[in-house]
């Protein structure tokens, strides 16, 4: 059964025609879809700091924008464990302060991705800060799954 929602009783009655005719309907079936379940959490998560030479400005529109000037972008992946995923939700937080005082609200960016991804690349990182990254699977009839293990990253 597609289109249909999760954990509901459905109730069918059926019957057969051609060109002689139609049949009566024969007896009432009831099917229940199956419950919703939440997908799995990605897992393996990476993250890797790349220079890159710009053609134009920096993707963030920080720091000018000439010809060849470099800036670094964080490139993360994962492994997508679900199957059942509607997307992913990868955040980014600021990390404030150092060692044990060290704090991180992930309130900033969000981005959201289609479902299947295993990565994306975030180039709005400031040189000199430290970020932390985690990964969800978002589900459109379930709950979300589990965040994926935190990474941090320092921008040199």
């Amino acid at each position: 059964m597609e289109n249909t929602t999760p954990n509901t009783s459905y109730l069918y009655l059926v019957n057969a025609f051609n060109v002689v005719g139609t049949s009566s309907f024969g007896p009432l079936d009831t099917e229940v879809t199956p419950a919703a379940t939440s997908p799995a959490a990605p897992s393996n998560s990476q993250a890797q700091i790349l220079t890159v030479a710009s053609t134009n400005a920096k993707p963030n529109g920080k720091g000018g924008g000439s010809k060849g000037e470099v800036f670094d972008k964080v490139s993360l992946s994962w492994t997508d464990n679900a199957s059942n995923e509607g997307g992913y939700s990868l955040e980014q937080c600021l990390v404030k302060g150092k060692g044990k005082n060290s704090s991180c609200d992930f309130t900033g960016l969000v981005i959201s991705l289609p479902a299947d991804s295993i990565g994306s690349d975030d180039s709005s990182p400031v040189s000199g800060n430290k970020y932390r990254y985690r990964v969800k699977a978002t589900s459109i009839n379930a709950n979300d799954s589990g965040f994926s293990s935190t990474i941090e990253v320092k921008i040199p």
